[in-house]
């Protein structure tokens, strides 16, 4: 049986009306990075972000300059996260993205597979990375979730949102 429950959510419907959400889904990711080669991400299933960096040598260091973007691979026989990057990589899907002097970096983290088209949607429709093409414009799932983001996962303007359906006036909204 599906429980909800009824919140006031000031400033986004008038006042005397009210939202029902549903019981919503936890999505905890844990970042590790940041990687200058692909072959420091595992062969595993889950999340990847990529950058544009500069790197400082002498301190072994990088600075982030922006969130390219954000994909995910389910691990099989064939793919995975390492595979996955390095088919951008080996297709250019991230030429003309780095400035003079800038290169790409990557942080990853590993996540359950059932829901990482879910995960990827709910990133990629609030960081909304410019190399994305898709998935930016809506939540497409009707499970409210919460998303909380951790580790090397620069340069997200949120790590820490909820995405659910405005039931009201149709569409989706953060809270």
């Amino acid at each position: 049986m599906e429980q909800s429950r009824t919140l006031r959510v000031s400033g986004m419907i008038p006042a005397r009306q009210k939202i029902r959400i549903k019981r919503r889904v936890m999505y905890r990711l844990d970042f590790h990075g940041y990687f200058l080669s692909e072959t420091a991400i595992p062969e595993e299933t889950g999340i990847y972000l990529v950058y544009s960096c500069s790197v400082n040598k002498e301190s072994r260091t990088v600075s982030l300059k922006e969130l390219l973007y954000i994909g995910q691979s389910v691990k099989t026989s064939f793919t995975s996260l390492q595979t996955r990057v390095r088919q951008h990589i080996d297709k250019g899907d991230f030429t003309g993205y780095c400035s003079s002097g800038e290169t790409l970096c990557y942080s990853y983290a590993i996540c359950d597979g059932r829901s990482i088209d879910a995960i990827e949607n709910g990133l990629i429709y609030m960081q909304e990375p410019p190399a994305n093409k898709t998935l930016k414009d809506n939540y497409h799932f009707s499970t409210p979730a919460s998303f909380v983001c951790t580790g090397q996962c620069g340069l997200m303007e949120k790590k820490s949102f909820t995405i659910a359906d405005n039931i009201i006036g149709g569409g989706t909204f953060v809270l």
